[in-house]
This record gives C-alpha cells, sequence and structure tokens, in this order.
C-alpha cells in the first residue's frame, strides 16, 4: 500500500466526518428554531386568548353592572380581569417576543385594564364610554395581531378582523 492511498483515505474519512458534523450542527440548530418558534407561538396565542377572556369576563359584568352593589363593582370587575390569566400570559410574552410585539402587547393589556375601570365605575356597554374604549381595544388587537404576524413571517392583514 502506498502512502498515497493511506494519506487519501484519512483525508477523505476526516472530510466524511467534518462534513457529518457539519450538517448535525445546522440541523440541530434548525430544530433548536423550530422548538423556540413553537414556544414563541403558544405564547402569543395564549395571551390573545387570555385578552379575549378578561374582555368577555368584564362584559359580562358590565351587563350585570345595574344589579351589582356599588360597593362590589370595582372586586367583579378586577376578578373578571384577573381570573383570566392575562399577568401570566403577558410576562410569558415578554420574555420571549420582540420589543414591537411586547410593546403592542402591553398597550393592549393596558387598554382593557382601563375597560376594568370603566366598568368598575358603573359603565355598561351602551355607555359612550365602553364603546370608545371597546374601540380603541379593537385597534390596540389589530395592531397586535399585525405584528405578531410579521413575527412569525406571515403578512398582515389590511383590515380588522372581528374578536
Amino acid at each position: 500500500m502506498s502512502w498515497f492511498t493511506m494519506i487519501s483515505t484519512l483525508l477523505g474519512t476526516a472530510l466524511g466526518i467534518t462534513s457529518t458534523l457539519f450538517t448535525e450542527r445546522i440541523r440541530a440548530r434548525d430544530v433548536v428554531k423550530r422548538e423556540r418558534a413553537i414556544v414563541v407561538m403558544d405564547a402569543y396565542v395564549a395571551f390573545i386568548t387570555a385578552m379575549h377572556h378578561a374582555k368577555g369576563n368584564i362584559r359580562t359584568v358590565a351587563l350585570e353592572i345595574e344589579r351589582i352593589d356599588e360597593s362590589e363593582r370595582g372586586a367583579k370587575a378586577r376578578q373578571a380581569f384577573r381570573g383570566s390569566g392575562v399577568y401570566e400570559t403577558l410576562e410569558r410574552l415578554i420574555l420571549l417576543a420582540p420589543e414591537g410585539v411586547v410593546h403592542a402587547a402591553n398597550s393592549l393589556f393596558l387598554i382593557l385594564r382601563d375597560h376594568r375601570y370603566i366598568v368598575a365605575n358603573g359603565n355598561n356597554p351602551n355607555s359612550e364610554l365602553y364603546r370608545q374604549n371597546s374601540a380603541r381595544y379593537a385597534e390596540a388587537l389589530h395592531n397586535l395581531r399585525s405584528l405578531v404576524r410579521e413575527d412569525i413571517g406571515l403578512e398582515s392583514f389590511n383590515q380588522n378582523v372581528p374578536f
């Protein structure tokens, strides 16, 4: 056996091992990227769903506002807001999402918190203040959805999608 054959074999083996390691590294990076995308997507869905639940719960309180004692309105509105998991899901989103999405999510959160105060002060769904804040909520939700879609690589909606 000549030296040339032995060197060629060793070089071929080294090249094969190197390319296999390189390919595995790329594959592992892609797996981590996909897994992270799934975690982030779950955080987005959990937050928006929690916001919908909170809004629905607050609306339920608002529909009953005339029958709720004034001293209990604040507690009922707070429970409707807090009981939906909005604080936990917002925190998760803050840890995982890009800055633009976090700002949009926080804006939506603050608008819904204002909604809680509006209901706690005795406003029902027919009041002007309630309707104005609902419109602000819808606009902020559309903005958040657009940023989320952009972050996950989809085109954003041109118009509001009802919530």
